[in-house]
């Protein structure tokens, strides 16, 4: 094996760490929370926040999220929390639905870690959760890896002149 070859696979396999290890971070927790323990909390805020992020060539992107805040009662302590879920990839109806599901005022159940009863969110395993803007986001994520995976192979067939 050539030295390129171990630098390209070396590259490709940063960019894959790089670009999905946050997103699978959030996907572990999710999955985990489904341990959590609940109890009912009420809404106190509920409202579809935004925020826009700029990217090249004036670009610009616009991002939405639940923005929920709701107070909680554990051992006689309140708190309060403002996670809906652990992942942070929302379309706009999903948060739609979710703030007209979750209007001021209104009960809710809670989900908290026992560990850490700070740990709290709205929803607990996958259900609930925006599967197309996380699908969106590994697809976004990716591009830059299978653009590796082409120049790298690119580079493999250019010194090995295999033909197209």
């Amino acid at each position: 094996m050539r030295k390129t070859s171990i630098i390209w696979g070396t590259m490709v396999f940063i960019s894959l760490v790089f670009f999905n290890g946050p997103l699978a971070k959030q996907l572990i927790e999710q999955f985990f929370s489904r341990y959590y323990s609940s109890t009912t909390g009420q809404v106190i805020q509920s409202e579809v926040g935004s925020y826009v992020t700029y990217g090249g060539r004036s670009s610009s992107h616009v991002h939405y999220f639940p923005k929920i805040r709701y107070s909680y009662k554990i051992n006689g302590q309140t708190n309060e929390g403002r996670r809906y879920c652990c992942t942070h990839y929302y379309g706009e109806d999903f948060c739609i639905k979710v703030v007209m599901n979750h209007p001021a005022g209104s009960s809710i159940q809670v989900f908290y870690n026992p560990k850490d009863i700070h740990d709290v969110l709205l929803t607990s395993g996958f259900q609930n959760v925006d599967a197309a803007a996380i699908i969106r986001m590994l697809i976004q994520a990716n591009v830059v890896v299978v653009f590796l995976i082409f120049l790298w192979w690119f580079q493999i067939r250019k010194r090995s002149k295999i033909p197209l």
